[in-house]
């Protein structure tokens, strides 16, 4: 991975804001939903704000690409994360002025951050093949998700530590100021203004320039399989890491929560090794014998997980350390493929569309994706009530098997290194 990159000052400046401001909202994340749980005593409350969290992202965020390619990117990005540093500052407020949190302010604050979020992170990833050279684009991804990683593993951790020996009220303190120090370095990016605003601004306009997104993703065949690939493993592989995985280990293997947070750790340091090789990995192999690595691990390495699992196994074994240490290996691969993958795709991505369509692209492919993840969650939590939990990943592995078998032919014999045909002629016509 190429560190000079952040030599180039408004790269570390966007990466900065996006750090600092990220290990704030996770440490707010992770310190309210403690909050629920100890003062409320509700793990369905805590259940409900999660979903209060989601729903605008679903519902928003299909349209909110078409904003980000409308409006100067970088005066979104410091806006926003200057809104957010208010409104979290002023429920820090309401919680020295009350001695407590109200419910609805919970609700309130999830859905507030959760809608500027909607706006928020798609205008960060447009603004990256900005203000990078192509050739750099795959080393500045690589980066963005090593820091992300680092930030997801920090923020709980001081999050615990300002909750052991302070209160709520004070992490929200630190959230907003983390907001308000986001918002002045990204104040200092140079970048290129590559927003369109219409000159006048009307729901048609909306409608004709939404759509205009949509079209581009029909037309170019990379976009629409990538989209459809994602939404399936997506619905595939996140409840094997948020439900079953988790489910064994608390319920049947019954390992303790210090060895439940080591393989978690372990399994985090995957994202950022993936992180940290891309770029040579990318220089030896082309996308698309990426993406066929990617693919097919997939549907193995659950099988494989569906086995270890399985009570013929786990009777055979004695005591729980050997399935704890194949699942670390298992997941630490799995992450490690999954990771790659991502940063290949989001590359490719950016140099496949238009940078004045990226928003709107960007965030119907992933709304779709996304809302694929708790529709998954909810079948497993089902199929675990009413089945052994191999049952549902054995389901999993043969979903992911499916979509390799689709796509295979695509990949083996289309080359994705460049802009194909299709992604030129609609971008002529754009």
């Amino acid at each position: 991975m190429n560190y000079k990159l952040l030599k180039n000052r408004s790269f570390f400046l966007l990466m900065q804001g996006s750090f600092v401001s990220q290990i704030g909202s996770m440490m707010q994340t992770f310190a309210l939903s403690l909050y629920v749980l100890n003062h409320y005593d509700s793990a369905t409350l805590f259940a409900s704000i999660l979903i209060v969290s989601i729903i605008p992202r679903l519902i928003i965020g299909p349209f909110a690409g078409v904003l980000v390619d409308w409006f100067d990117r970088k005066k979104i990005i410091v806006r926003f994360d200057m809104i957010s540093g208010v409104a979290v500052g002023m429920m820090a407020l309401l919680y020295y002025q009350h001695g407590e949190l109200p419910l609805w302010s919970i609700y309130a604050i999830s859905m507030v951050l959760s809608l500027i979020s909607t706006l928020f992170q798609p205008a960060v990833q447009t603004v990256i093949p900005t203000i990078m050279k192509k050739e750099d684009l795959v080393d500045a991804n690589a980066i963005n998700s090593v820091i992300f990683t680092i930030g997801n593993l920090i923020s709980p951790l001081l999050a615990g530590a300002l909750m052991s020996f302070s209160v709520i009220g004070v992490v929200l303190i630190v959230n907003a100021i983390s907001f308000f120090i986001s918002a002045f370095t990204e104040i200092f990016i140079e970048m290129p203004s590559k927003h369109k605003i219409p000159e006048k601004i009307s729901i048609a306009v909306f409608r004709d320039d939404f759509f205009v997104g949509l079209a581009f993703i029909k037309k170019s065949k990379f976009v629409l399989m990538i989209g459809i690939v994602a939404c399936c493993l997506n619905f595939a592989i996140s409840p094997v890491f948020s439900v079953a995985i988790p489910y064994i280990l608390k319920i049947i293997i019954e390992v303790k929560d210090f060895e439940f947070g080591i393989l978690n750790g372990v399994v985090a340091t995957a994202s950022i090794a993936s992180g940290i090789f891309a770029p040579r990995i990318t220089k030896l192999l082309s996308v698309n014998k990426i993406l066929l690595i990617d693919f097919i691990a997939q549907p193995i390495i659950v099988g494989i997980i569906t086995v270890v699992t399985s009570g013929v196994v786990l009777s055979l074994t004695d005591g729980y350390l050997l399935p704890l240490v194949l699942l670390g290996i298992l997941e630490f691969i799995l992450v490690l493929v999954m990771t790659l993958g991502n940063i290949v795709i989001g590359t490719t991505f950016q140099k496949e569309i238009p940078n004045e369509l990226l928003g709107r692209v960007g965030t119907v492919i992933g709304t779709f994706a996304m809302g694929a993840i708790p529709l998954g969650q909810g079948i497993y939590g089902i199929m675990l009530e009413k089945f052994q939990p191999w049952v549902p990943m054995l389901c999993s592995a043969i979903l992911l098997l499916i979509v390799v078998v689709k796509i295979y032919p695509v990949l083996s014999n289309t080359d994705y290194s460049d802009s194909n045909d299709a992604d030129l002629e609609l971008e002529e016509n754009v």
